[in-house]
């Protein structure tokens, strides 16, 4: 296993062979066409056989810019990434991402928070869940609901094939975004009719994309078809997705939970110029990934209580989830005309998102009398969005400073409600009940919510000296928080009586960033940035009462938001033939939100245990990143085709509370490869180290969490522009056939628990895909 002195020296010999500063040029910032020449100098590093990097960043500041501009640690993946033609959910954008994971459940029973299958969250420097924020085309995505045990609600609501572009920022974005984005922000934006027209290979008015995908991982085909038109100031654009699928296999000697799924998603996109200063965008997209499984692990005979056994004969599960959303966005330009502003976007939109879960279990009572039982339950989940969105941006001089100027504002309401229906029915007496110890259905173990957000933000990049080599940038941001309840029957029936607590919070989150320009290729930066999230609805009142084994939980009104204050230093490289970034971060966070934590009570009759939300004390993160890519042609010429790439992170994370090491911190992971690129293919060998989890830490309920170990995978991936309108994609994972774990998805899981195989990563497995533009 490679130690952080190993990463140390693999970045030393890498950075070395990248080149360091030498000169003192320097270079201005293109401040009339970034898109232009960021483009440009992509065309030339392709035509050198160099890598084409993403320039244009856009999450990290509400505006575009070079990515070698932006003081913060950014991912960019669009169209030219050799994992997007080939994705077919969001785990496989982290892949070889450093420092980003995205947790996967395998299904079925177990303690691990996410059990339920499919992906639960995004998982950025340690942190996941709701304190990373996601939006598509800007619009925040549905919430991730953990108060359910087995069956949490996880953020799996994105269909790849409609995208093209996905933007991480790997740090505290308050000062932007507000509120969920203590981690950083996931930013995906879906395809628009002007670049499928661009793609047309006649150059006409109308195109059309087919992409036809297998993945034997699960055994899945995908076919995508995507249409536009151009008809005057008007174009045109229907897409659509087909995904039918079973269960991800797996390496071990377990197997998995039967599965078959279907994943349907539509978007369409109207946009009209009336002028040569505005544009608008509607669009309406719907996404429903239905999925049918047969939960093979829930088999087993259960201990309920003393003298209380049961056996599990059968668990079958029909999952269902659904997101639709109608958005309308106009873009104003309003350069040369001396208002406060230069560019206006402006949107505004609705978003439903829906999760319905049907259970059917066959289970016998052994003792102390044997009964034949059949368990239907009933869930569902819906969380609605009502918002709307300003960003205003101006360039002005006072002096000899430039200035960038940013603000705006964003307004959203969410609507939350979760019903859990149950009954069941004795198959020996021939009886049925809504009682099911220790509740009585249907209930509601969170009320009905409704969630208010209003932020106002500004920044300002200034840029001074010669050539503009210094940049600086100040931002705040001011949010208004609001939680609205409603204690109706059903909940009051699942909290005995007590009633949901409202919720206000204000906020204000600053940020200050500096950039300098070393010369034309290199620069170093150094950004802090004050994060906070506050309490969601399902931690300040989600509620269950059981008295039958004597414990309860209750809301907490006195929840503190969650608060950091994050510190990022960076140096990196930007040339026409290698490129390389080193950073190193430090996080301190307050009051960190520790869901249903035991407050008091014995469990004695009488005295039932209570559980509670509460506020730890302190907690820190911190860690190395490094990201590098370069051609061999300064070995020689003749390797200029070749290139090499390395991506690495090591990180560590500290309860202050419990004196004790983080659970959410990903271990040890360094990627490399090896790139061969020619004008109409390219190929890459590429190589991920997974270190050990070796911390000692205790997980939720006291487990003793499952330590992985080490790996090393490889991957082949290659693209061959068959014709100037068909594109092939083919890829080998896991060449060697090891078999290892993820840690993310095995978070929470014992390491005595017999069905640690299930977790283990399919073995040797392929994918291809095939696009035809015509």
């Amino acid at each position: 296993m490679k130690s952080p002195p190993a990463l140390l020296h693999t970045l030393s010999l890498f950075m070395l062979t990248c080149g360091l500063p030498s000169t003192a040029q320097e270079q201005a910032r293109p401040t009339k066409d970034i898109q232009k020449s960021a483009k440009k100098e992509a065309e030339i590093q392709n035509a050198a056989g160099g890598p084409v990097l993403p320039e244009i960043v856009v999450v990290a500041s509400r505006s575009a810019q070079p990515g070698a501009d932006v003081p913060a640690s950014t991912t960019v993946l669009n169209q030219d990434a050799s994992v997007f033609s080939l994705a077919t959910g969001m785990r496989d954008y982290a892949r070889y991402e450093p420092g980003v994971s995205v947790p996967y459940g395998v299904g079925g029973s177990g303690p691990a928070a996410n059990s339920r299958p499919g992906t639960s969250s995004i998982n950025i420097r340690g942190l996941d869940g709701n304190r990373v924020l996601m939006t598509m085309d800007g619009i925040r995505q549905p919430d991730q609901f953990t108060f359910g045990g087995a069956y949490n609600i996880g953020r799996d609501y994105i269909d790849v094939d409609s995208l093209k572009q996905v933007e991480v920022l790997k740090n505290a974005a308050s000062s932007l975004y507000g509120s969920d984005a203590l981690a950083g922000v996931v930013s995906f934006t879906t395809i628009d009719p002007e670049d499928l027209l661009a793609q047309s290979p006649s150059g006409r008015n109308s195109v059309a994309r087919l992409t036809t995908r297998y993945d034997s991982t699960d055994d899945s085909w995908g076919h995508t078809l995507s249409m536009a038109q151009h008809a005057g100031n008007v174009d045109f654009l229907l897409h659509c997705t087909r995904r039918d699928g079973h269960e991800v296999d797996n390496r071990g000697s377990i197997e998995p939970d039967h599965a078959n799924y279907n994943v349907n998603n539509w978007l369409s996109k109207v946009v009209w110029r009336p002028s040569a200063r505005d544009r608008f965008e509607l669009t309406g997209e719907y996404l429903e990934r239905s999925s049918d499984n047969d939960l093979l692990s829930a088999r087993r005979v259960v201990v309920a209580a003393p003298g209380v056994n049961y056996n599990v004969k059968s668990l079958l599960l029909n999952d269902d989830l659904h997101r639709m959303r109608f958005s309308l966005e106009h873009k104003y330009d309003a350069a040369g005309l001396g208002w406060i502003f230069d560019h206006l976007t402006w949107s505004a939109y609705y978003q439903v998102a829906e999760t319905p879960e049907h259970q059917v279990e066959d289970r016998d009572r052994i003792t102390p009398s044997y009964q034949d039982r059949l368990r239907i339950r009933d869930y569902r989940c819906r969380q609605d969005h009502i918002g709307a969105n300003f960003d205003f941006t101006k360039a002005f001089k006072t002096g000899d400073l430039n200035h960038t100027l940013a603000y705006g504002s964003q307004m959203v309401t969410s609507f939350s409600s979760r019903v859990r229906d149950a009954t069941e029915y004795n198959l020996t007496t021939g009886t049925q009940t809504k009682i099911i110890t220790p509740d009585t259905y249907p209930l509601k173990d969170m009320p009905d919510t409704r969630t208010s957000r209003v932020g106002l933000y500004i920044q300002d990049e200034i840029s001074w000296g010669q050539n503009q080599r210094h940049h600086l940038t100040p931002g705040v941001r001011a949010e208004y928080y609001h939680v609205e309840t409603n204690s109706d029957p059903l909940y009051l029936s699942a909290s005995a009586g007590r009633t949901a607590q409202d919720f206000n919070q204000f906020a204000i989150a600053p940020k200050l960033a500096y950039l300098f320009k070393i010369d034309e290729e290199h620069s170093a930066y150094f950004q802090y940035a004050n994060g906070f999230r506050n309490p969601s609805g399902e931690e300040l009142n989600a509620t269950i009462t059981n008295t039958a084994f004597g414990y309860q939980t209750v809301p907490n009104p006195n929840l503190k938001k969650e608060a950091s204050n994050s510190f990022e230093i960076g140096v990196r490289r930007k040339g026409k033939s290698s490129s390389w970034n080193l950073a190193g971060y430090y996080n301190h966070y307050e009051n960190f939100i520790n869901s249903f934590m035991q407050v008091g009570g014995t469990g004695a009759p009488g005295d039932p245990i209570i559980y509670q939300s509460t506020n730890l004390s302190s907690a820190e993160i911190y860690g190395l990143e490094f990201k590098g890519d370069s051609t061999l042609g300064f070995i020689h010429e003749s390797l200029g085709n070749f290139g090499i790439f390395t991506n690495a992170a090591c990180s560590q994370g500290w309860d202050g509370q419990n004196k004790q090491p983080l659970a959410s911190v990903d271990p040890f992971k360094l990627v490399t490869g090896l790139r061969y690129r020619r004008e109409t293919w390219q190929m890459e060998l590429i190589s991920t180290y997974y270190g050990r989890k070796g911390s000692t830490f205790s997980s939720p309920g006291g487990i003793n969490q499952f330590k992985t170990p080490s790996a090393l995978t490889l991957d082949l991936v290659a693209r061959w522009q068959l014709s100037k309108n068909i594109t092939l994609s083919a890829g080998i994972y896991n060449l060697t056939n090891q078999k290892y774990w993820l840690y993310q998805n095995v978070r929470g899981v014992d390491a005595a628990n017999p069905q640690l195989d299930r977790y283990t990563q399919p073995g040797i497995n392929g994918r291809v895909a095939l696009t035809v533009v015509f």
